[in-house]
């Protein structure tokens, strides 16, 4: 028998033929001797030389076929029923002496097939599923790490950035600010109470060295590693320390409040406040009341809330008006900067906020910049509106006239937001505390830094009604031609003026 040196075509295994397997059950079935010739010819398991008459060749072909099987090989169903078909009916047509050894033969084939397919998927199932313990084991090394992971950030502070890596870092901050914030983090303010009946150790007429020495020893005898760099008297009575770092500096904040300390010193801390503007507040809000639900609507920890004010007096409000901006105060910047963020729900709706931007001090009693009323040395009030004197802002009743003190003109009154002399000290106010133009009150987040920072935090757009409000009470102002701070609305604002410059409020 001539041995067959045909080669299958790429993409057919063997059985197939050149068209790949069947795809309907009759077409696995042959019902002549021309048909399995040509299927087992086309598969390469009958040689065009081999012979078929004989069961010597028939079993040739068989152990080719035999042959042509490897474990790697998925042989369709239909394909091995039409070339065992197209064998079956050659033996049927071969020498009757030779068929039960042909059948012995055919046997033995399809056994081998059949054993060498369940080995292969033996083998493909054990493989899969030692993968799967493979994957399993891993996956559960790395959800105890990340457990334990987690029990140990529970337990443990993440480090604290410094102020140098905010100025080293990719957000474009000015190293003057950084600096600044810096030292405002390491003061810490004290105010002497005049009314000290209990013989506090310190006075506000004590000169500068003898202060800092009172201090340091009453500091030395809780906690002797804290130490004071300097000391500087305020306008309003008050002594503002800076310590040598920023951790004794909130130690002192800490050991002053309610203590032994401040009892001995006789005076109290004051915080730094950090204010923002909440817009579009319904004037049925009454912040005595209703404060403490807005803390919890907002999970805002009492602890850092000061207080809350409107920006213009009830009695100044319009008839028709239904909202009106509030100031809020806070004396911790982070809890001031999540306001900023997120907004703040009073009434059950949202409303906007942003960073109430400090401005130039301005004496309500002269209306000349650089001291506040109680500082003045004016012999008499000057009304802000009219100019005259002898009555103060919130005592005029002239209404057609006006006159600036500052521009010492009648074009506009002293108190006229677009006032040259008031725009100008705005800008100068702006280069000497840099930080009052940035949108966040600077912090250790690096976001806080930029001028136009934000988080990557989602927050929810204004609400259609209070954008639209928003409009509404801007041409309304524009249409007035009135400042957005006047008169009485200055009063308000003067509590908050007394030693901004140093300390202050943010």
């Amino acid at each position: 028998m001539t041995t067959n040196t045909h080669s299958n075509k790429a993409g057919n295994p063997p059985g197939t033929g050149k068209s790949g397997p069947a795809t309907r059950s009759h077409d696995a079935h042959i019902t002549s001797e021309k048909e399995a010739l040509t299927h087992l010819k086309n598969s390469t398991i009958l040689g065009e030389d081999d012979s078929h008459s004989t069961i010597q060749g028939i079993a040739a072909a068989l152990r080719r076929y035999a042959g042509l099987i490897k474990p790697a090989n998925s042989l369709g169903a239909l394909d091995i029923r039409k070339t065992m078909s197209s064998l079956a009916l050659l033996l049927e047509l071969a020498d009757p002496k030779d068929k039960e050894s042909a059948a012995d033969q055919l046997k033995d084939a399809v056994t081998r097939a059949v054993d060498e397919a369940k080995e292969e998927l033996k083998k493909t199932v054990q493989e899969e599923m030692a993968k799967m313990r493979t994957i399993a084991e891993a996956t559960n090394t790395t959800v105890t790490e990340n457990l334990a992971g987690l029990q140990n950030a529970s337990t443990s502070q993440p480090a604290k950035p410094s102020y140098s890596s905010i100025a080293a870092g990719a957000i474009s901050a000015d190293a003057r600010l950084v600096a600044q914030r810096a030292i405002q983090d390491r003061q810490v303010l004290l105010k002497i109470d005049p009314d000290d009946t209990n013989g506090g150790a310190l006075r506000y007429e004590m000169d500068i060295p003898s202060t800092k020495k009172t201090l340091q020893s009453e500091i030395d005898k809780l906690n002797p590693k804290y130490k004071i760099r300097l000391v500087q008297k305020t306008r309003e009575r008050g002594i503002l320390i800076e310590m040598a770092s920023e951790e004794g500096a909130e130690w002192l904040r800490t050991s002053m409040k309610n203590s032994e300390l401040a009892r001995t010193l006789g005076a109290t801390v004051k915080d730094r406040q950090h204010h923002v503007l909440v817009k579009f507040v319904p004037i049925t809000f009454d912040e005595t009341k209703e404060m403490q639900d807005v803390l919890d609507d907002n999970d805002i920890d009492p602890k850092f809330y000061i207080k809350a004010r409107w920006i213009k007096p009830v009695h100044r409000r319009r008839p028709e008006q239904r909202f009106g901006h509030m100031v809020f105060s806070f004396n911790n910047r982070d809890q001031a900067n999540e306001i900023r963020i997120r907004g703040i729900i009073i009434h059950s709706q949202k409303r906007d906020v942003e960073r109430l931007k400090d401005e130039p001090t301005r004496c309500l009693k002269c209306h000349r910049y650089g001291h506040i009323a109680r500082n003045c040395i004016a012999d008499e009030d000057t009304c802000g509106t009219c100019g005259e004197t002898g009555h103060r802002t919130n005592a005029c009743t002239i209404k057609d006239q006006r006159y600036c003190v500052s521009c010492q003109s009648d074009g506009h009154s002293s108190w006229d937001r677009g006032c040259p002399v008031f725009l100008r000290k705005c800008e100068e106010y702006d280069r000497r505390h840099p930080e009052n133009t940035l949108p966040y009150f600077p912090s250790t987040e690096p976001w806080t830094w930029a001028p136009g920072g934000t988080p990557n935090i989602i927050t929810k757009p204004a609400t259609q009604h209070a954008k639209k409000m928003e409009r509404k009470q801007k041409l309304q102002a524009k249409n007035r031609q009135t400042p957005q701070l006047g008169g009485d609305e200055e009063a308000a604002n003067e509590e908050t003026e007394d030693d901004s410059d140093m300390y202050g409020s943010q």
